[in-house]
C-alpha cells in the first residue's frame, strides 16, 4: 500500500470517528464509544505507519 493510501485511510477512518462520537453524544448510547475508540485507534495506526512508511 502506498504512503498516500494509509494517510487517506487514517483520514477516514478518525472521520468515521468524529461521527461516530457526535451521534454517541446526540443518542447517548455509551456502547457506541466502542466503535469511536476502535476506529480512532485504527486511524492511529494507519497514520503512524504511513508517517513511517510502512
Amino acid at each position: 500500500m502506498h504512503v498516500h493510501e494509509r494517510w487517506a485511510l487514517a483520514t477516514t477512518l478518525l472521520q468515521i470517528a468524529i461521527a461516530l462520537a457526535a451521534i454517541t453524544l446526540l443518542t447517548r448510547k455509551r456502547w457506541l464509544l466502542v466503535g469511536v475508540y476502535g476506529s480512532t485507534g485504527l486511524g492511529l495506526v494507519a497514520g503512524l505507519m504511513g508517517y513511517l512508511h510502512l
